[in-house]
């Protein structure tokens, strides 16, 4: 069995993200499809979403930009405006 799994869940063609983002509902059934349509999709585990700890955020990011993150993500909350993240 691979070690390559497979997080999925319907809900997430319901995300909506801005137009300039390159993720969409379309990409989305586009990448089921085409596990669909080869044998991949029976090399993969499949896992179900889980919200992450802080711990698995830590492990792959600084605690000073989680704590960014959060700090701009309520003030965009308030602002009822969208947060953007730059590089």
């Amino acid at each position: 069995m691979s070690k390559l799994a497979l997080v999925h869940k319907e809900e997430f063609q319901n995300h909506l993200p801005p137009e300039s983002h390159p993720e969409s509902p379309q990409r989305l059934v586009a990448i089921d499809a085409a596990l669909h349509r080869s044998e991949m999709l029976l090399e993969l585990s499949r896992l179900e979403p889980q919200t992450a700890t802080f711990s698995d955020l830590t492990s792959v990011h600084s605690q000073i930009y989680i704590e960014e993150l959060e700090e701009k993500g309520e003030r965009a909350n308030k602002a009822q405006e969208l947060l953007q993240i730059h590089g």
